[in-house]
C-alpha cells in the first residue's frame, strides 16, 4: 500500500504523493506545513494610547477611568500639551480628572527646557513639577536657594522671563497683590474702622506696620496706600491688580 511521502506521517496516499491532509495543505498553502500565525498584541482602543489591552478594549489605566465614568485620553503621567502663539508658549495645566484648569505662560525659547517635565498647579496658582520637585519660575531663572523669584505683574501663571526677577524674600512680599482671607475692602492695607466711622490705611515695612491715616473716603485711603507702596517699595511696588 502506498503511503504519504511526508516523513513520519504513515497515512494512506491520496494524491501527489501525500495523504489527504497533506494533499489539501499543498493545494491551499503550497506546502505541507501550516503557515505560522503571528498574533498581533491587542492594544488600548483609546486614540494615541499604545498600552496593552486589559479589558473592554482598554488598557489598565483607561479601564479604571471607564469604570469611574471619567474616561480621558490623558492620564497623570501624560506630558502637558504646549500651545505656541507667536513668541509665547502656553503650558496646559490639569486637575485630577485630566481636565484643563489653566495655562502657564513661558517664552517660546524655553519650551525645549521644560517639555520633558510634567507640570501641575499648586493651590496658590504657581506652576510646579513634582519630579524633580521645582517651581517653574525658579527653574527658568535657575534661582539660587537664597533668592526668591518675583512675578512683576503679580500673576503667578505668567512665567515669561520679562515678568520674572530675582528678589529677596522681603522684596518679594512687597509685590504681593493677593488679599488675606479676612480682608473685606478689596485692597491690601485698607480697612473700615466702625468705631471711628472712617477708612484706615496702613502698610507693613520690614515686618512693622505703619499707620498712614484715617479717611472719610475709601478712594482717598486707597490713594494714600498706593503712594506709600511706591515710596517704601520702589521698583517692587505692586504693579498688578489686587485680586
Amino acid at each position: 500500500m502506498r503511503l504519504c511521502s511526508v516523513e513520519g506521517c504513515g497515512k494512506k496516499h491520496h494524491g501527489l504523493g501525500f495523504c489527504e491532509k497533506h494533499y489539501r495543505r499543498v493545494l491551499r498553502y503550497g506546502s505541507t506545513q501550516l503557515p505560522i500565525k503571528v498574533k498581533e498584541p491587542k492594544i488600548c482602543e483609546v486614540e494615541g494610547c499604545n498600552k496593552p489591552h486589559v479589558a473592554k478594549g482598554y488598557c489598565s489605566t483607561h479601564y479604571k477611568q471607564h469604570q469611574k465614568g471619567i474616561l480621558s485620553k490623558r492620564n497623570q503621567r501624560t506630558s502637558n500639551e504646549i500651545v505656541v502663539e507667536g513668541d509665547i508658549a502656553k503650558i496646559a495645566l490639569y486637575n485630577r480628572y485630566c481636565e484643563i484648569i489653566a495655562y502657564a505662560l513661558i517664552d517660546v525659547e524655553d519650551v525645549d527646557k521644560i517639555k520633558h517635565m510634567k507640570w501641575g498647579s499648586t493651590g496658590r496658582g504657581y506652576t510646579t513639577c513634582y519630579s524633580p520637585k521645582v517651581f517653574l519660575h525658579r527653574y527658568l531663572l535657575d534661582a539660587p536657594e537664597d533668592k526668591s523669584v518675583d512675578h512683576i505683574n503679580g500673576h503667578p501663571l505668567d512665567n515669561r522671563k520679562q515678568n520674572l526677577r530675582l528678589a529677596s524674600h522681603q522684596e518679594n512680599l512687597c509685590n504681593r497683590t493677593s488679599l488675606s482671607s479676612n480682608n473685606t475692602s478689596g485692597v491690601t492695607g485698607v480697612y473700615w474702622r466702625s468705631d471711628r466711622n472712617k477708612w484706615v490705611a496702613q502698610i507693613a515695612v520690614n515686618y512693622k506696620n505703619i499707620n498712614l491715616g484715617s479717611f472719610h473716603s475709601f478712594e482717598d485711603a486707597v490713594a494714600v496706600r498706593r503712594q506709600a507702596e511706591k515710596d517704601y517699595f520702589g521698583d517692587f511696588a505692586p504693579k498688578g491688580d489686587y485680586t
